[in-house]
């Protein structure tokens, strides 16, 4: 096509008047594209409006086909959701799961003087390290009654190990003022 630039403004004739600065027609109205792949973009025509009259340069305009991705909406929920699921999975894996093996404890009849031992196993059966901690109830301050002793009283298990919790029950003069 024509050059696009230089006309008398709101006219389609070239710049050719001696008190004007004269400048030679030209291509430079310019349609700028970037495509990241160039074949996902093809030019299909690249034209001028002479017809129309507003500047001292005439518009041009291009027409291309171009390849786009397209977002499927169900498909974009899909996975999503997909994630979700696997994030929640990881986190579940992540955090420690112990087992008691003998988690209720019946020493039987109690005899002053005379120390009754039972045991309880404790079993990190996740991916991770657990820590274990006895606590004690709420507003008290001793883990258990005087008459009683937990060893250990915490611990740390590697995924896959066990640990005994021995717990010894002894009732003696200090300690048999707190049963009557």
């Amino acid at each position: 096509f024509e050059p696009t630039y230089k006309f008398q403004p709101k006219t389609s004739l070239y710049e050719r008047r001696p008190d004007k600065k004269l400048r030679a027609p030209a291509w430079c109205d310019r349609i700028l594209w970037l495509a990241k792949k160039f074949d996902h973009i093809k030019q299909l025509s690249y034209k001028s409006t002479m017809d129309l009259r507003i500047s001292d340069h005439k518009p041009v305009s291009a027409l291309f086909q171009a390849k786009c991705k397209t977002v499927v909406v169900e498909r974009k929920r899909n996975v999503y959701a997909d994630v979700i699921r696997m994030l929640d999975r990881w986190e579940n894996d992540s955090l420690p799961k112990v087992e008691l093996e003998g988690a209720s404890v019946s020493f039987g009849p109690v005899r002053y003087l005379v120390e009754s031992q039972a045991s309880v196993w404790i079993s990190n059966t996740s991916q991770v390290i657990a820590h274990w901690r006895f606590t004690p109830k709420f507003e008290e301050t001793a883990l258990c009654k005087r008459w009683l002793h937990i060893e250990p009283t915490y611990g740390m298990l590697i995924p896959g190990e066990r640990a005994e919790i021995v717990i010894r029950a002894l009732v003696d003069n200090e300690t048999a003022q707190d049963l009557n």
